[in-house]
């Protein structure tokens, strides 16, 4: 799925690149192109041709190549895709960000069909990013030549001794070194969405790692806000048909115990009568089905409030769960949970 997916961006993405630039060397009695620019435009049909293909380690090469003899964040944002279908997010996110840039300040410079890519780029950058973690570490005391290796890539100390860096989830080794002969070694575990932090004091020699945190989740209107009012309204106009099927059927009834009485089995002259008691009794079995169709309706929305888990800081309340057996439907309710 990811690969057909690769393959159809690519498509779009290589089709944008070449109509941008294929109507000027296509102009008769037109300059010739520079070869940079030739060689540009056969290493990125070769790109995306392998890139379609599900190629994208070969791809990247000739499509880096491409991007660097002529830049288009077109080309960019190929590089881009190709470098997230290869295992590769932190690079791919820092693609998608420049291809972004590039594309809006075109846009803002009248070429306004920049702006799909730009678009496109932001879009995919985000759920990129979105699956990335980060590690931060800080220096507390360090010195002017201390260093800071994550995962082996050097990250520059800020004014503030951090040096941050994003991670894809998994184990990340973080290598700080203050002097020749002191060097501080620590692999940490990264999750998305989270930031783990190592904090080393080089008067102690302690290295402090709390365990990451992950990112509050936004708290907003929950499925409560909506389901018990709607549940309650249910409920309402379900009684009102219960109270209708009672009414009715009881009239139905009271006139058919005195159409017998009077006429027993032949009540022609009283069909007006009859086609009422008929008219009500139809119009008692209506209400019922409505009012039962109500009463599952209002349990329904019972269920989808209790079931939702609202808002991380919401004090704990009641839970639901639906459980389907051999024996039936089971709804399990727990108080107090969260």
């Amino acid at each position: 799925m990811l690969r057909r997916l690769c393959r159809l961006g690519l498509a779009g993405a290589s089709i944008a690149a070449l109509t941008v630039a294929a109507p000027v060397w296509a102009q008769p009695g037109a300059p010739a192109p520079a070869p940079e620019s030739e060689e540009a435009v056969t290493l990125f049909r070769d790109g995306v041709k392998l890139a379609q293909e599900g190629k994208c380690a070969e791809a990247l090469p000739k499509l880096t190549r491409s991007f660097e003899l002529a830049p288009s964040p077109n080309s960019e944002l190929v590089v881009a895709r190709c470098l997230r279908d290869t295992g590769k997010p932190v690079e791919a996110l820092a693609r998608y960000e420049s291809a972004a840039a590039e594309a809006e300040r075109r846009v803002k410079d009248g070429q306004t069909k920049y702006e799909r890519t730009a678009d496109e780029a932001k879009r995919e950058g985000a759920v990129v990013r979105s699956g990335l973690g980060s590690v931060t570490v800080e220096v507390r005391g360090a010195t002017a030549g201390a260093t800071v290796e994550i995962e082996g890539t050097a990250v520059a100390l800020d004014a503030n001794g951090q040096a941050k860096a994003l991670r894809p989830p998994g184990k990340t080794r973080v290598v700080v070194k203050v002097a020749p002969d002191k060097t501080f070694d620590r692999t940490v575990e990264v999750g998305a969405g989270t930031d783990a932090l190592v904090a080393v004091d080089v008067a102690t020699g302690k290295i402090e790692e709390p365990k990451p945190k992950p990112k509050p989740k936004p708290s907003g209107p929950s499925r409560r806000d909506w389901a018990y009012p709607a549940s309650w309204a249910a409920g309402g106009l379900a009684t009102a048909g219960f109270a209708a099927f009672a009414g009715l059927g009881l009239t139905s009834r009271s006139l058919y115990d005195e159409l017998e009485a009077d006429c027993g089995n032949n009540c022609a002259a009283r069909q007006d009568d009859v086609d009422r008691g008929r008219s009500m009794q139809l119009g008692a079995n209506i209400a019922l089905g409505v009012a039962a169709g109500l009463s599952a309706v209002s349990v329904a929305f019972v269920i989808v409030g209790l079931t939702d888990p609202g808002p991380e800081s919401a004090e704990p309340g009641e839970e639901a769960s639906l459980r389907i057996g051999p024996g039936g439907v089971v709804l399990d309710i727990t108080w107090g949970a969260r």
